[in-house]
């Protein structure tokens, strides 16, 4: 045997095995708050009917909620059914399907909701309800059981006692002072707030499904919102490189409206860009004599009135000029120091080096006259002539050495000579005869 509970109270899915054999007891325990109470509802609902405004729906909801059973009849046969929620008749099989009504009639027998209830279905609220119930009748079932107890009069002395608390504490019209209707009113604020904050579960499905949908639309915007990013930048990129574009499109619209162009070079940029420079400074140059010249022309204008001054103007010019050349020569003092500094340093090392023990300043005296230089000129262009003379002359006489040796060996070796008389006569012969050549061609 077996009870299961779906989707009911604080129950997703509950399945308990009873034992069903007679004189077995069967005891559930659990922890105050775990649902025992429940379980005893669900017992009357899965016999009698789940109520259409049942309290069990405050986790769950209705969907789904149902209640089954595995039970045995009087003759131990056993046999399955369960309970839906729902309208008209909800009971039900193993299988979900509908059930007659008359199916639990043989089970159940005499035996409604409300005997089920007082005689098995026995919570601490009812057996306190039903004790208060018995001492009010005041009859003699209840007079009974207080005197088999031995205490009738000291239940009732303590009956009053408590009746006068009661009234004391929480009396029939309501006060706020007093701690019980404080202690309600608090309860009451707390069971709203509860109610307030608890949430159904078509509530909380709803939240996630508008929590999805608000995810899904976030996640939509920030993927439009990257494609937008992407589009601003490309944009951003068309919009600084228009102009250029544009200058560039411009430039050969020009090119091709004028074909008899120059090509200019690419050294041209640097030449163009030194140009400007130049004219830039040219431009300033000019701005600044227009205001000499003005500042001038102001200067003469004041001047025309005063024929003492235009006598002296020559006199001035000169002046001016004089002032224009002591000016020049007052900015041109620094670098002529410098290098006279650097002439005087390179005179004393050339000083130096001739072995001259004399200051720079006194050089001068050791230079000769121009007549003399010319001389000492003159002598040391022919010195050195003399000088590649002889070292020419060297050369020849030690390659003519050799030659001067063999030439003495070789008339040596020859006879001694006879005497000349006889040679003469016969050269003298020969050329009367004529020239040997043309005698021999002849």
């Amino acid at each position: 045997m077996a009870f299961e509970a779906h989707r009911y109270g604080p129950f997703d899915a509950l399945r308990l095995e009873l034992d069903p054999r007679p004189g077995c007891l069967n005891l559930v325990l659990a922890p105050n708050g775990a649902g025992k109470s429940v379980l005893l509802r669900a017992i009357c609902d899965l016999l009698f009917g789940i109520p259409a405004r049942t309290p069990m729906d405050f986790r769950y909801g209705y969907s789904g909620m149902r209640l089954m059973a595995e039970a045995v009849d009087a003759a131990g046969k056993p046999f399955a059914f369960g309970r839906r929620k729902g309208m008209g008749n909800t009971l039900i099989d193993a299988a979900g399907a509908e059930l007659p009504r008359e199916v639990l009639r043989p089970v159940l027998g005499d035996v409604d909701q409300p005997l089920l209830e007082r005689l098995f279905v026995l919570g601490t609220e009812r057996l306190r309800a039903g004790g208060e119930e018995l001492l009010a009748s005041g009859g003699a079932l209840g007079a009974a059981l207080q005197a088999a107890a031995g205490g009738l009069r000291d239940a009732h002395k303590l009956r009053g006692e408590l009746t006068e608390l009661r009234d004391r504490l929480a009396p029939t019209r309501a006060n706020k002072t007093r701690p019980f209707y404080q202690g309600l009113e608090g309860l009451q604020t707390a069971q709203r707030t509860l109610k307030q904050e608890l949430w159904r579960p078509e509530e909380f499905l709803a939240q996630e499904k508008a929590l999805a949908a608000a995810e899904a639309g976030l996640a939509a915007a920030r993927e439009k919102g990257r494609g937008a990013a992407a589009e601003i930048l490309r944009l951003e990129r068309i919009r600084a490189v228009r102009p250029w574009l544009a200058a560039a499109e411009a430039a050969r619209g020009w090119l091709a409206a004028h074909p008899d162009a120059p090509a200019l070079g690419a050294e041209l940029a640097p030449r163009f860009q030194t140009l400007r420079g130049q004219l830039s400074r040219a431009a300033t140059e000019h701005e600044a004599a227009l205001r000499r010249r003005e500042t001038l022309a102001g200067q003469l204008a004041s001047l025309l009135g005063a024929p003492a001054l235009l006598a002296e103007a020559e006199r001035i010019g000169l002046l001016a000029e004089e002032l224009a050349g002591a000016e020049r020569a007052e900015r041109e003092l620094p670098r002529l120091e410098a290098a006279q500094a650097e002439a005087a340093a390179a005179l004393a090392r050339l000083l130096r080096q001739l072995g001259a023990e004399v200051p720079p300043a006194e050089a001068a005296r050791l230079i000769p006259a121009r007549a003399e230089l010319a001389a000492a000129r003159q002598l040391g262009g022919a010195a050195a002539g003399l000088a590649t003379a002889l070292e020419e002359a060297a050369s020849r006489q030690a390659a003519a050495g050799p030659r001067l040796e063999a030439a003495r060996k070789a008339l040596a070796a020859l006879p001694p000579p006879a005497s000349e008389d006889r040679l003469t006569a016969l050269l003298r012969e020969v050329r009367e005869a004529g020239e040997p050549a043309a005698a021999a061609a002849a």
